[in-house]
């Protein structure tokens, strides 16, 4: 979602970043683990948690695309979001009715 301009109008910066940390923290990373992610999905998400952490900060909190535009700290994080966001779409989504083990 990050990744994803047209989220952050209707969101908003902050709570973007805030569903990103409902599924991902310090403590819930180590519960991403094989064999339902791979060794990359994994490297992925903790690269992306350990930037998001960097940049958070410096994010301003905000609904306006223009105004984000002026956020190198913004761009940085989307980006990288839209990088290890591919990482993830080379297996694809996973089938929401099954559980994976």
């Amino acid at each position: 979602m990050i990744s994803t301009k047209s989220f952050v109008p209707k969101l908003g910066t902050d709570e973007l970043t805030e569903l990103w940390y409902d599924f991902v923290d310090a403590e819930k990373l180590e519960s991403y683990n094989s064999p339902v992610f791979t060794i990359e999905e994994q490297d992925a998400l903790r690269r992306f948690y350990d930037l998001l952490e960097c940049h958070y900060d410096e994010i301003p909190t905000t609904h306006s695309l223009d105004e984000l535009s002026s956020s190198e700290s913004w761009r940085i994080v989307s980006e990288s979001a839209a990088s290890e966001l591919a990482v993830f779409m080379e297996r694809g989504y996973l089938d929401e009715e099954s559980e994976v083990t």
